[in-house]
């Protein structure tokens, strides 16, 4: 089985709403020309900008010079020891069911088993 992908965010971009502390999100990446790309953790997936089709993973749309990508489904994993920064990790395929049902999007769960 391969290593699921850890990576570091602001904690403060981590908007679930009204779900519980910890729960898994929809990654979306939001790369600005010219500046740092920063993500968001949501509780809602990133929709394409012309269709407002949802997306789980690619590529949704660019405006105002502002592009923006749908990276799957991520949970927290770890708080930094000052509480800026939290690791996250991508769910597996398991993971990523339960959540895109309990959410009320599992039209967006992949056809392939990699996921």
């Amino acid at each position: 089985m391969a290593e699921k992908r850890t990576t570091w965010i602001d904690t403060d971009s981590i908007n679930t709403g009204t779900m519980p502390k910890g729960s898994p999100g929809f990654l979306v990446e939001i790369s600005p020309q010219g500046k740092a790309t920063r993500y968001n953790l949501r509780d809602t997936p990133a929709k394409t900008n012309r269709s407002g089709e949802a997306k789980l993973t690619g590529w949704c749309g660019t405006t105002n010079n502002v592009s923006v990508d749908a990276a799957g489904v991520w949970k927290p994993v770890m708080l930094s020891l000052n509480g800026m920064r939290t690791q996250i990790q991508e769910v597996d395929r398991a993971e990523l069911e339960l959540f895109l049902e309990a959410v009320g999007w599992p039209e967006l769960l992949p056809d392939n088993e990699e996921g």
